[in-house]
């Protein structure tokens, strides 16, 4: 059976990704996060990497997440008029899938796993999901054998 191509998602998330990295140039305190990304996302795509790729976009959409109001809303504007997907859109559906997985009350799959994971190490979202989150991510660790 042959491999899935992944191409078409794969430089979505970079071009994305990419656009992140190019707002996020223009702040000093950036520029070790910003050459790992620009040297990161040319090999991911030459590999046809798709889950390298996935995690560069996680990280991305995290730094940017953290981002103060006004930035956000620069970076938002930016990654709108660039490529038409912007910050908040990214963000919405990042918390649908959140709320999927609660309501499902299981993790399928490692992405699951990795989402739910930064959210429960985010300090700044915690709330009332933390503790079904947390159990979410036991259960899904004790299945695999990681204890």
């Amino acid at each position: 059976m042959s491999e899935p191509d992944n191409s078409d998602e794969i430089a979505s998330l970079s071009e994305w990704s990419s656009a992140v990295t190019d707002y996020a140039e223009t702040w000093e305190e950036n520029s070790i996060l910003c050459q790992h990304f620009r040297t990161v996302i040319p090999e991911i795509i030459k590999a046809d990497d798709l889950k390298g790729m996935r995690q560069i976009f996680a990280q991305c959409r995290n730094y940017a997440e953290h981002l103060p109001s006004d930035m956000q809303a620069e970076l938002d504007e930016i990654l709108r008029t660039k490529i038409g997907r912007g910050l908040f859109e990214v963000l919405r559906a990042q918390e649908e899938e959140i709320a999927s997985i609660l309501e499902r009350g299981r993790i399928n799959d490692f992405e699951e796993f990795r989402l739910l994971l930064e959210r429960a190490n985010d300090t700044t979202n915690i709330g009332k999901d933390t503790d079904a989150i947390n159990r979410l991510l036991a259960d899904y660790e004790n299945q695999r054998g990681h204890v």
